[in-house]
């Protein structure tokens, strides 16, 4: 998989946005009414697949076998960034 960017922004407690890079594709969601202070913990703590169903494509309309893929891609990618903020070495970084 190629390296994958994600930023975290809290807007103010319990409001937030996720942008999500990964070789040329990106997604994006808001939350504001989330039930963690933290854009970091929902997303952490969010059910398996909820982020997925709610992270949309910043593209134009894609064909829907393309749509399907994208999909998958998406939950590997969310997959991973999740066991690597459990698990990782503290490459994850605060910007203020």
């Amino acid at each position: 998989m190629s390296k994958i960017n994600v930023v975290f922004i809290d807007h103010a407690p319990r409001k937030g946005e996720i942008i999500l890079t990964c070789y040329g594709h990106a997604w994006t969601a808001s939350f504001d009414a989330m039930p963690f202070d933290s854009m970091f913990e929902f997303f952490m703590k969010a059910p398996e697949g909820y982020m997925e169903v709610n992270l949309s494509v910043i593209q134009f309309q894609l064909l829907k076998s393309e749509q399907a893929r994208m999909e998958r891609y998406l939950s590997r990618i969310v997959r991973a960034v999740r066991e690597f903020a459990e698990f990782g070495d503290g490459f994850l970084q605060e910007v203020e």
